[in-house]
């Protein structure tokens, strides 16, 4: 009787840990990295580099660091929430473990509950 409280409360921690996980993936996958505004550079300071000028080569650097970005985002939204999908997993199956360690023990109570009121039934029927 010792060890299954005892693998019952390992199996308590480990679930109450997976669940805690899965709540940090699921806030994490909430996150978004900033867009990156470039700054302004005066016209006065605008140079060429053949026939684009600085302004449109860091606009165009901009405009694709940014769909970087936006894909990385994606990338780790969906990452931490497979990754907290299976921490609620993992989690259930440590309560379920739980819950089998204890089996026997509660079909035998369930059994006795299920006689009892059966009894009561027959005792009030006979009266």
């Amino acid at each position: 009787m010792k060890w299954k409280i005892s693998i019952s409360v390992l199996w308590l921690v480990f679930a109450v840990l997976f669940f805690v996980l899965a709540l940090l993936h699921f806030a994490e996958s909430k996150k978004t990295i900033p867009e990156f505004k470039m700054t302004s550079i005066p016209s006065s300071m605008d140079i060429k580099f053949g026939k684009a000028s600085l302004r449109e080569i860091l606009g165009g650097f901009a405009y694709d660091f940014n769909k970087h970005l936006a894909n990385q985002d994606e990338s780790n939204r969906k990452a931490n929430l497979y990754a907290c999908y299976g921490y609620l997993l993992a989690g259930a199956t440590a309560l379920v473990s739980m819950v089998l360690v204890w089996q026997g023990y509660i079909f035998a109570l369930l059994a006795k509950l299920v006689l009892l009121v059966k009894s009561q039934k027959t005792s009030k029927n006979n009266k």
